[in-house]
């Protein structure tokens, strides 16, 4: 049988850690192998043993412990050095090798694989020479860790949003003459640490890519949690290994997120002390093939003209290919495994996935963990805009809280009518016993017109990271941060408004309530809705106790007049008595309407019920259609149609679309497009076979094209009789 050749450069990594025994500590330390020996180790029987240099060179690793999920795992710590010796492993000599993998550590000395082998050349340190790329380039699959690109220069950036770093890669790779050397390669595969990769493959001209999502949060999330595991790169490489081969010879697609699965597993866990102490490392690879592993995602790849992301690309729009608003139920029902591999960003009980607050988000971490870092003795100045109600501070303080040691939150303003030195004197005493406040001062939108004595004492503290205290000298602040937390968008004037210049950073957040042409809202809405029936109702288990119907209705209500606020008081005032919040806990229409639209939400409970009554009139329009009395017809051919109406109401829903006679904030859809219709088509022609029993007559796929185009026509009129019964048609996509 024919074996895979492991080459490159191998080693031994040595781990040692210190117990305590009584008055004395134990020293205990186990041998790993690292590099293309781990790689061999870890593929057992199907790879050749690794050649190994009679001095192999060897590095020394600190292990520590770290509880990471109620578990205990082992990571490594500092990095104690390397000892003398050589890491060459060389292709083996052997007949009739099914494929070599390159391991390249960056230590140089690297032999070519025989001509004609298929070759994965892997690297998480150095480039690969040009001379070994135009050598293998049209047999091999190459393998890199982001970092080596960017540590040649390529911009690619990190921890922004996945769609940001994706697009950046493709371009980069396409356009950057650092590395248009490698484009020779019809196959490359960059990994970001253990949380996603990149698959790119060539055909002439024509580039696709795919970003794999392990979980869906940012690159180093994994290894934030507790340490770095720096084997996980030998298991990604083992289970490429096992994927190239097949791949290369056009046999199989390249499965990106198989290699991140086992990986990300390792990250989590750390080490066990059984497993290095037996040396067992083969079960790190193991991989069920048929269950889910994180999220597949086409990278858009733009004309080289237009730059990396010209169309903006948000992964949330597409998804799983299922509308947003399913995969904002199946989150308030079933909690974060639904939505397990969606770009996201978490923080304490704040959750995002829309791209635009990740960033702002992302870039508020970065600056939060630099302050913490450095030396600046004024604080940091930050202003987070919102729509009416959007709780600009709640993700702010959750991030703060996250981040920055010793945290002091501190929330007032004009409105509360706080004296700003109050709070200011509280944030310096803090400051001065070493802990670090966070002001956060509210306001309304800002508006021209001169400006309120407070606001004007506010926005000398940002100006200068000074206070006046009551007849006294300007006294400093300290270390800390202020935020300006402002309804709408920082305007220019002569109060809050000239704060703009002093600013260090800006986050806007969306809130609960739709923008135009927006289709997320009801995303952000079950990521507030979640965390408040976890804080306020807890539950045991991943279903979240509410009824279908409720979850449905305030999803989809048109608006909540305070926002997040609205959202609290529904459930504050509705009377749950029972195992689920249902719509006979609300409160009356009266102390609805103060929160939302009563009417409309009433009218999105009824839903099932409104659609319901609308059967018969839809029924006996598809009998008027088809040229039937539907006075006269019969009883099984009235079942008949109705049962065709409501089939006709749930398969809007293939489509990412929905109807009924309610409020849903969603535009009508007044044409479908051309692949919605085929759709449809198809799902209605397949039916009539089904319920005909014709086995002989041709499947959809067969038919000719004038006869798909009568049943994409017939589908237009179906969707004019809805709207002419009184149903509204939108999309929810």
């Amino acid at each position: 049988m024919s074996q895979l050749a492991i080459a490159g450069h191998a080693w031994w990594r040595r781990f040692a850690y210190s117990r305590e025994t009584g008055p004395a500590a134990d020293y205990i330390e186990y041998a790993v192998p690292a590099g293309a020996a781990m790689v061999a180790t870890l593929l057992g029987e199907a790879a050749l043993p690794v050649t190994r240099p009679s001095r192999p060179r060897g590095e020394r690793l600190r292990l520590e412990a770290h509880v990471v999920d109620g578990r205990e795992g082992w990571f490594a710590g500092p990095h104690f050095g390397w000892t003398q010796g050589t890491a060459l492993a060389p292709v083996p000599d052997a007949a009739d090798l099914a494929g070599v993998v390159v391991y390249d550590e960056g230590l140089g000395g690297l032999d070519l694989p025989p001509d004609g082998v298929p070759v994965l050349w892997a690297s998480n340190r150095a480039l690969p020479d040009p001379a070994a790329v135009a050598a293998i380039q049209d047999r091999g699959l190459l393998m890199l860790d982001a970092d080596v690109l960017r540590a040649a220069g390529v911009l690619i950036s990190r921890a922004v949003s996945w769609e940001r770093t994706a697009t950046d890669l493709v371009w980069q790779l396409a356009n950057n003459p650092l590395v248009s050397y490698l484009t020779g390669f019809r196959h490359v595969f960059v990994t970001f640490a253990e949380d996603g990769a990149v698959y790119v493959q060539r055909d002439g001209d024509q580039t696709i890519a795919w970003l794999a999502l392990a979980h869906g949060g940012a690159e180093g999330s994994l290894r934030e949690r507790a340490g770095l595991v720096p084997d996980a790169w030998s298991v990604m490489v083992a289970q490429a290994a096992t994927q190239f081969v097949p791949v290369l010879a056009g046999d199989e697609g390249f499965a990106p997120t198989q290699v991140l699965q086992p990986a990300e597993i390792v990250a989590r866990a750390g080490y066990d002390l059984a497993t290095l102490a037996s040396g067992r490392f083969a079960p790190w690879l193991d991989v069920d093939k048929d269950a889910d592993h994180g999220s597949l995602h086409e990278v858009p790849v733009a004309e080289p003209s237009r730059g990396p992301d010209p169309d903006y690309w948000q992964i949330t729009a597409s998804w799983a290919g299922v509308p947003v608003f399913t995969t904002a139920f199946n989150y308030v029902k079933f909690g974060p495994e639904a939505i397990r591999g969606l770009p996201q960003f978490a923080v304490g009980d704040f959750r995002t996935a829309d791209r635009r607050e990740i960033e702002g988000l992302q870039a508020l971490r970065r600056l939060f963990a630099a302050y913490v870092a450095g030396s600046r003795a004024t604080p940091l100045r930050v202003a987070v805009t919102g729509p009416r109600g959007a709780d600009t501070t709640h993700a702010v303080a959750e991030l703060a809280a996250a981040v920055l040691p010793n945290v002091t939150v501190l929330r007032t303003g004009a409105l509360a009518g706080v004296d700003p030195a109050a709070v200011f004197r509280r944030a310096a005493d803090t400051a001065l016993a070493g802990g670090l406040p966070v002001v956060f001062w509210e306001t309304g939108p800002m508006a021209a017109g001169e400006p309120e004595w407070a606001d004007l004492r506010v926005l000398a503290a940002f100006r200068t990271g000074e206070y006046f205290d009551h007849g006294e000298d300007n006294r400093p602040l300290g270390r800390g941060v202020l935020v300006l937390a402002a309804e709408g968008p920082l305007a220019d004037g002569p109060g809050l408004g000239g704060v703009t210049p002093y600013l260090d950073a800006t986050l806007d957040l969306l809130g609960l309530n739709p923008g135009e042409g927006d289709a997320h809202f009801c995303l952000r809405r079950a990521f507030a809705l979640r965390a408040l029936l976890e804080r306020e109702r807890p539950f045991a288990g991943p279903e979240a106790p509410i009824d279908d119907d409720l979850l449905r209705a305030l999803l989809l209500v048109p608006e909540y007049k305070h926002g997040t606020r609205s959202l609290a008081a529904l459930l504050d005032l509705s009377s749950v008595t029972g195992p689920q919040w249902t719509a006979a806990d609300l409160p009356p229409d009266g102390q609805l309407d103060l929160h939302l639209d009563a009417a409309a939400f009433r009218r999105l409970l009824l839903h099932p019920a409104v659609v319901a009554s609308y059967t018969d009139r839809l029924a006996a329009a598809l009998a008027d259609g088809e040229g039937e009395a539907w006075e006269e017809s019969a009883a099984p051919i009235r079942a008949a149609r109705r049962a065709e109406a409501l089939q006709l109401v749930v398969s809007l829903r293939a489509i990412g679309c929905d109807c009924d006679a309610g409020d849903a904030p969603f535009p009508t859809v007044e044409e479908l497009t051309h692949d919605e219709a085929t759709l449809l088509a198809a799902l209605a022609y397949d039916r009539r076979l089904t319920l005909a029993a014709a086995p002989d007559a041709l499947p959809w796929d067969d038919l000719p094209e004038d006869r798909r185009q009568t049943e994409r026509d017939a589908v237009a009129q179906r969707l004019a009789l809805l709207h002419g019964v009184g149903l509204r048609v939108y999309r929810i996509t």
